[in-house]
């Protein structure tokens, strides 16, 4: 059976929530973000490791909260670098050898559930390489810079790409270092495997996987976990 450690990305500040703590530490019915979000891998017997990367001024409190709600498979809380991109290849140096496939997944998406996870899983054991995703619903537009309409955007076969993002160890660890050589930044771990010629594989999302970013989205998930 391959042997799979699952990265958070958890270095956010959550400055468009409005919160006076990280978004991923506001605790909802009980139990920080970051919580909820873990303890759907934590249960699933595919999951062999967890490291969190995480801003440096969290670090204690993470390790806290990792004790107080005796999250076990957490192997590692790193500190992350000044960008996503950079904390998760610090975190990516840190799995243990013998790791297969690397989930890497936001700490601020608590709604993510195992059916999803195990699809993607499935489909990256397939390919190298797959992400959990949801299709468009809404139209799409396309604006000049005075946001005016200039186009209507064609919805068929566009996707909201979410977390995890899976990918065989070899693979990510190889184009993650080809970023870095080739001094290259990007807004996710897919789009560093599609920079070296690698297809992702999109599972679709049996669930509703929103990234908590604003105010609305802690009340969405306020009602969705219950206060």
């Amino acid at each position: 059976m391959a042997k799979n450690t699952l990265i958070i990305a958890a270095g956010g500040t959550g400055e468009r929530t409005g919160l006076d703590i990280p978004k991923q530490f506001y605790v909802i019915k009980g139990k920080p973000v970051i919580v909820h979000t873990i303890s759907v891998f934590e249960g699933m017997e595919e999951i062999d490791e967890i490291i969190i990367s995480c801003h440096k001024d969290y670090i204690s409190h993470t390790l806290d909260i990792v004790e107080k709600y005796g999250i076990s498979k957490v192997t590692s809380v790193i500190e992350g670098g000044d960008t996503r991109q950079k904390s998760v290849y610090k975190a990516i140096c840190r799995v243990s050898e013998d790791t297969d496939y690397i989930l890497i997944h936001d700490a601020a998406r608590p709604f993510i559930n195992a059916d999803s996870i195990r699809r993607c899983l499935i489909d990256a054991s397939v390919t190298g390489c797959a992400s959990v995703g949801k299709r468009v619903a809404d139209t799409l537009k396309r604006s000049d810079d005075k946001c005016y309409i200039t186009d209507t955007v064609d919805r068929d076969n566009l996707w909201q790409i979410q977390t995890p993002q899976i990918f065989r160890r070899d693979i990510i660890s190889h184009c993650h270092e080809k970023c870095i050589s080739d001094n290259v930044e990007c807004t996710d771990d897919c789009m560093i495997c599609e920079r070296y010629g690698h297809r992702i594989k999109i599972t679709e999302a049996s669930c509703i996987n929103t990234k908590l970013t604003d105010s609305s989205d802690i009340l969405l998930a306020e009602a969705i976990l219950g206060v």
